[in-house]
């Protein structure tokens, strides 16, 4: 399947940019060889009418994101890749992917960004901000895809926010039913910003950070 479209570069680009210069993370090269997919543990979770697992709940990878000098692939892993079956009919993909380049004791510990926008309050909590750094380093970006090649499980898109190595936790496509909501509010420090995903590849995000993590 071919989409055609230009690259975007919406405001998760301009975030993860202005994190590698304040945090000092890896400098973007195409194809970096991802080391084994780790596998994230979390807690078990109860409930009143008792424990949901009798173990505790662990996240593994099905796939890695790749970069090279046509845009980025999603590279699914052999057991997974039927599930790609019947997404050539969808125009973009939601994808949850890990910033494994942030999941460090100290960044996952930090609840509070300290005015991160130039309009923001001077403190925001970090659920009201799309900083990747969170107790779970856990990114969510809209993708537009230009080809799948289901037996080889690669879904090239044009433009990712993630670091080429960067664990893909889920993909699931987007669609209007359950993804576009038609009456929202946004904070009056945000409300300058971009109302579309397609607008932002031309908005000057450099003008709205201050502090972003």
């Amino acid at each position: 399947m071919s989409k055609g479209g230009a690259t975007l570069s919406p405001e998760p680009q301009a975030r993860a940019q202005s994190a590698e210069r304040n945090l000092g993370t890896a400098e973007r090269k195409p194809r970096i060889e991802p080391t084994p997919p780790p596998t994230y543990v979390g807690q078990v979770i109860h409930t009143q009418e008792g424990t949901m697992s009798d173990r505790s709940l662990e996240l593994h990878p099905i796939g890695t994101i790749s970069a090279d000098e046509e845009g980025f692939t999603l590279d699914v892993d052999e057991p997974f890749r039927d599930a790609l079956t019947g997404i050539e009919g969808f125009s973009h993909l939601n994808v949850l992917w890990w910033c494994h380049l942030l999941d460090k004791p100290e960044y996952r510990a930090i609840t509070i960004s300290e005015r991160p926008y130039r309009d923001a309050p001077d403190r925001l909590g970090i659920f009201a901000t799309r900083s990747p750094l969170r107790p779970n380093p856990i990114a969510l970006t809209p993708v537009p895809i230009i080809s799948v090649d289901v037996e080889h499980g690669i879904v090239r898109v044009p433009f990712i926010d993630a670091e080429p190595g960067s664990p893909i936790l889920d993909i699931k496509p987007y669609h209007p039913a359950v993804d576009r909501i038609r009456d929202t509010t946004t904070p009056e420090w945000c409300a300058g910003w971009p109302q579309w995903y397609e607008d932002s590849a031309t908005f000057d995000w450099g003008a709205v950070f201050e502090n972003a993590q």
